[in-house]
Formats: C-alpha cells, sequence, structure tokens
C-alpha cells in the first residue's frame, strides 16, 4: 500500500482543512480500555449465572432481586466496552483516511499546476443541437 511521501504533506493536510491530527495512542488507549470493560462484563456475567445455577442447584432459594443490579450493570459495562473499542478502531480508520487524502492530494497538486487546454474536436455531424422549448440563451436565466 502507498504511504504518504512525506509528514509535511499530512502537516499541509490538517493545515489547510483547520484539522487537529488524532493522537495514535489515544485510539489504542480506547481499544484497550474498551477490550478491557467487555471482557470484565463477560466475567461478571459469567459469576452471575454460576451463582444462580449453583444455588439453585443446592435448592437453595435464590434472591434474584439482588442479582437484577449486578446484571444490569454487567451489561452497561458490555455496551460501554463495545463502544469504546468501536471508537478506538475508528479514530485509526479516520488517521487512515487521513494519510490516503494527504497522498491523494500529493498526486493531484502537480496536475492542478498545468494549466488546462481547450480542445476544439472536430464533430462529425456537425454543430451540437441546441435545446428546444426553453426560449432562453445560456447567459440568461428566467425570473
Amino acid at each position: 500500500m502507498a504511504t504518504t511521501h512525506t509528514p509535511e504533506s499530512l502537516n499541509r493536510l490538517y493545515r489547510d482543512l483547520g484539522y487537529q491530527p488524532l493522537s495514535h495512542w489515544w485510539g489504542r488507549a480506547e481499544i484497550f480500555l474498551g477490550l478491557l470493560t467487555t471482557a470484565v462484563s463477560l466475567f461478571t456475567m459469567l459469576y452471575l449465572g454460576v451463582y444462580i445455577l449453583y444455588y439453585t442447584n443446592l435448592q437453595r432459594e435464590v434472591d434474584i432481586g439482588l442479582l437484577i443490579g449486578p446484571g444490569i450493570g454487567a451489561a452497561f459495562l458490555f455496551a460501554l466496552g463495545g463502544y469504546l473499542a468501536l471508537a478506538g478502531h475508528r479514530r485509526h480508520l479516520y488517521e487512515s483516511n487521513d494519510r490516503l487524502t494527504a497522498y491523494l492530494a500529493d498526486l493531484v497538486r502537480p496536475q492542478a499546476d498545468r494549466p488546462v487546454v481547450a480542445s476544439a474536436a472536430p464533430t462529425v455531424n456537425g454543430p451540437a443541437p441546441q435545446s428546444a422549448g426553453t426560449g432562453f440563451r445560456p447567459s440568461e436565466s428566467p425570473a
């Protein structure tokens, strides 16, 4: 895969668009924290499931009302961890997109400096037909 030739092209892209560069390490930290939070929530849900199965197997009465709060908390942690992991991944996608945009800008910039030559290609069947029914020239606009 082609990479940006110089970091100054990426800096120029940020300067021209008014963006601030993203922190690569913060994206990694988001992914790590998201996966860690998801793992903690999965182990919490597993513990709660084993706790319920163990005490119902012993035929003791389990107060399910006390387990609803930790269950909801574990589900919330699962959602938060997934969000953090996806946010970190999105940050890496933005960084990659910025590098590709800077690379394409480097490729297009030399072509933008060349003058545009209007070619008058000959037509085989004569001039192009006029649009019928408007009654206006292209420079006029209906008021």
